[in-house]
C-alpha cells in the first residue's frame, strides 16, 4: 500500500486537554470517517495504545519495587562498614547545616532522617539512598513514556535501575 493510499492520525489520550504521551498511526485509507482524527473516532486504537501503556506501566512498577527490595535486603545483611564518605555524611547529618564543605545540604538532611526512623546504623544511613533510586527510575519511565511511549520507559528504567554503581 503507498503513501498515498494511507491516511495519519494522531492519537492522545490523557486528560481533557492531552497532556498524555502523542502517537502518529498510520491506517488504511478508508478505515476512519472523512475528516475525523481523534481517539474517538478509532477508539479501538485508542483503548489498544492506552492498555499497552498501562501494562508497561504495571511491569516498571513491579521491576522498581523488585529491585529495590532486592538492595534493601542486602544492605541488611551485608557486613560491610560505612565507607568514609558515608561516615562523613552520618558526621554531617549529625548538625543539619544549610551547606557543607564539598556538598549540598540534602545528603545529610536524608541521612539525618532515617537514622531518626530506623536507629543508629550503618543500614539506616544507607537506606536513603536505595530509595531515591527507586524514585528516579519512576521519573525515567515517566520521561521515557511522555517523549516516546511506554515500552521505551520500561527499558530506560530497567536499564537505570541495573546501570553498575546505581
Amino acid at each position: 500500500m503507498s503513501l498515498r493510499d494511507r491516511r495519519t492520525v494522531l492519537l492522545c489520550w490523557g486528560t481533557a486537554t492531552c497532556p498524555g504521551p502523542m502517537h502518529t498511526v498510520s491506517l488504511p485509507k478508508g478505515s476512519l470517517p472523512k475528516g475525523s482524527l481523534s481517539p474517538r473516532a478509532a477508539p479501538g486504537l485508542a483503548a489498544d495504545a492506552e492498555g499497552a501503556f498501562r501494562a508497561y506501566a504495571r511491569w516498571t512498577l513491579a521491576a522498581i519495587a523488585l529491585i529495590t527490595a532486592a538492595r534493601l535486603v542486602w544492605l541488611a545483611v551485608q557486613p560491610a562498614d560505612l565507607y568514609p564518605d558515608e561516615a562523613q555524611y552520618w558526621f554531617w547529618a549529625q548538625d543539619p547545616a544549610f551547606g557543607y564543605y564539598s556538598k549540598p545540604p540534602l545528603i545529610a538532611w536524608l541521612i539525618a532522617l532515617t537514622p531518626a526512623a530506623f536507629g543508629d546504623s550503618e543500614f539506616a544511613v544507607r537506606l536513603s539512598a536505595p530509595l531515591l533510586h527507586a524514585v528516579a527510575a519512576g521519573f525515567v519511565y515517566a520521561i521515557g513514556a511522555r517523549l516516546y511511549d511506554g515500552r521505551v520507559g520500561f527499558w530506560a528504567a530497567l536499564l537505570y535501575l541495573t546501570a553498575p554503581g546505581v
